[in-house]
C-alpha cells in the first residue's frame, strides 16, 4: 500500500522548489524544513485545496517503486515472432517509396 503523506509536507516540497528557483544565484534558501507556517502562509489557498483534494496521488520519496494496480498487456497475433533488425538509413527514393 502506498503511504500518503502529510499535506504540509508536499507544501515545503513545493515551496522548495519555489523558493530555490526564485532566489539569485549566489544567495542562500533562507527557507528551513522545521518553518512550516512560513510556508504554509505563502502558499496560495487554491493550491492547498488541490493537495488535500488528490493528497492519495502524492507519496513520500520511500513510497515510490513498482506499481501493481494495473496489469499491461500486449495484443500479438498467434504464431508471430518479434522482429529483431538492425536499423540502417534508406536512401531518399527509398524513404519516398514508403
Amino acid at each position: 500500500m502506498v503511504n500518503q503523506v502529510d499535506n504540509s509536507q508536499i507544501v515545503n516540497t513545493y515551496m522548495d522548489d519555489i523558493l530555490s528557483k526564485s532566489g539569485e544565484e549566489g544567495e542562500q534558501d533562507s527557507h528551513k524544513p522545521g518553518e512550516e507556517s512560513l510556508c504554509l502562509d505563502m502558499v496560495p489557498d487554491y493550491l492547498k485545496e488541490l493537495v488535500s483534494i488528490h493528497s492519495d496521488c502524492f507519496v513520500e520519496i520511500s513510497g515510490l517503486g513498482r506499481v501493481d494496480v494495473v496489469e499491461h498487456e500486449i495484443p500479438i497475433l498467434p504464431g508471430s515472432n518479434p522482429i529483431k533488425s538492425k536499423p540502417f538509413r534508406l536512401s531518399w527514393e527509398e524513404q519516398e517509396a514508403k
